[in-house]
C-alpha cells in the first residue's frame, strides 16, 4: 500500500515538474494554433516563403462579365499579354474585386471553380466545366453559362462554345430553359445582360 501512495506522489511530482518546466519556456497552454507575427518568423523562411502574384494592373484590356441583380454586367480587367482562352477563363475564376463587391457586383462562379480551356475549333471555344458547376441551382447554373459565354466570346476567334464535362461534350441550359446539347451563343444568354443583347463584336 506505501508502495502504491510513494509511487502515485511520484507520478503526481513528475507532472506538476513537467507544467512548471513548459510554463517558465513560455509554451503557450492554448489549444488552438496561433498565427506568429512577420517579425518574429525565422529568416530561413522569409527568405524561401512563395510571393504572392499580384492581379494584373496592366497590359491588355479584355471585357470580363460578372453579375449586377442577377444581370450579366460587363466589366474591364487586364491580363498579360495577347488574352487566350484560358487566361479569360481565369480572369472570370478570380472574381470581382473588393471594390466591385462594394458596389453590388458579384458573380455566379464558385471558389472552387476550375475551368479548363481544351481549345478553339473552328470558332467554338471548348470549355470544361467542373464539379463546382453542377453544385449549382438551376438559376445560377445559367448565369454562370452567360458570364462564360459573353467572356470568353470577346476573343476574335470564338463564334460559340461547346462544353465538356469528364471529356465529353455535356448538355446545358439557355436563359430559355432549353437544354442543348451542341454549342451555345451569346444569344442564348442575352436576357441575362442588364444591357439587353450586347453585341459580340464578331
Amino acid at each position: 500500500m506505501r508502495r502504491r501512495l510513494l509511487q502515485g506522489a511520484a507520478t503526481f511530482s513528475f507532472v506538476c515538474v513537467i507544467g512548471v518546466v513548459t510554463s517558465a519556456c513560455g509554451v503557450p497552454i492554448g489549444s488552438s494554433p496561433q498565427a506568429l507575427p512577420q517579425s518574429e518568423l525565422p529568416q530561413a523562411l522569409m527568405q524561401h516563403a512563395p510571393k504572392p502574384v499580384p492581379p494584373a494592373t496592366n497590359g491588355v484590356q479584355v471585357p470580363i462579365y460578372f453579375l449586377f441583380d442577377s444581370h450579366l454586367l460587363q466589366q474591364e480587367a487586364f491580363v498579360h499579354g495577347p488574352p487566350t482562352l484560358q487566361e479569360l477563363l481565369d480572369t472570370l475564376e478570380v472574381g470581382p474585386s473588393i471594390g466591385q463587391y462594394g458596389k453590388g457586383i458579384s458573380t455566379a462562379l464558385q471558389g472552387t471553380s476550375n475551368l479548363i480551356a481544351i481549345g478553339v475549333v473552328r470558332g467554338v471555344a471548348e470549355v470544361g466545366l467542373d464539379q463546382a458547376y453542377y453544385q449549382l441551382s438551376e438559376p445560377q447554373a445559367v448565369l454562370e453559362l452567360g458570364q462564360i459565354v459573353y467572356t470568353v466570346s470577346d476573343l476574335a476567334s470564338v463564334k460559340s462554345v461547346l462544353f465538356y464535362f469528364d471529356g465529353e461534350p455535356t448538355d446545358v441550359e439557355t436563359e430559355s430553359g432549353n437544354t442543348v446539347s451542341g454549342a451555345v451563343t451569346s444569344a442564348d444568354y442575352c436576357h441575362e445582360s442588364s444591357a439587353g443583347c450586347p453585341h459580340s463584336g464578331h
